[in-house]
């Protein structure tokens, strides 16, 4: 038989550890069970996350629509939008002509006579026979008749004065009767002049 004898005062003595072996299998029981607690929460968790995720996307079922037809909205404004600033565009434009016309009109001399103007935007087709050759894109046809030939010289050098006119070019010059002329003149439209 073997006796332990302790010779150290109480408060130096070690204290029993084996009660702490006792409780390490309680220690890991404790683990395991916060463990699978927190895997409960976690798929608990999952699954709350997961029926969110279906209700949301029920709610994009229904937003879907509205969200195509917001979509036509805006394509339908953008194009609204590029229409008035179409007509903007032309209503300027319009404006720019009615001052180049009475421009124009001051620069006509004495015995001249204009019957008809047509503006060329873009490459077409003569609305008659006696518009052949069509005056090319961005160019103004002019017709008219005169008193004299030399009145004509001086409607060209006018329209020489003007700023809008550019190449400007006498294409017809026919006698209708006597002393009186019927012309065409062509011209670029932009900025030009003394051309």
């Amino acid at each position: 038989m073997n006796y332990r004898v302790n010779l150290l005062p109480e408060d130096l003595t070690p204290r029993d550890t084996g009660g702490m072996k006792q409780l390490r299998p309680y220690g890991f029981g404790l683990i395991v069970l916060f463990l699978g607690f927190l895997l409960y929460f976690s798929m608990v968790t999952a699954k709350e996350v997961q029926a969110d995720l279906l209700a949301v996307e029920a709610q994009l079922d229904q937003y879907r629509p509205i969200t195509r037809e917001f979509q036509e909205i805006k394509l339908r404004q953008g194009e609204a939008q590029e229409k008035v600033l179409h007509l903007n565009k032309l209503i300027k434009g319009r404006k720019n002509w009615s001052v180049f016309l009475a421009e124009l009109s001051s620069q006509i001399p004495e015995g001249i006579w204009i019957n008809k103007i047509h503006l060329y935007h873009i490459a077409e087709e003569a609305l008659d026979e006696e518009e052949r050759p069509v005056p090319p894109p961005n160019s103004l046809l002019i017709r008219g008749s005169s008193e004299g030939v030399e009145n004509i010289g001086k409607l060209i050098f006018a329209l020489n004065q003007l700023r809008e006119l550019s190449s400007i070019k006498l294409d017809e010059i026919k006698e209708v009767s006597s002393g009186d002329y019927s012309y065409t003149i062509t011209a670029s439209i932009g900025v030009g002049g003394g051309n």
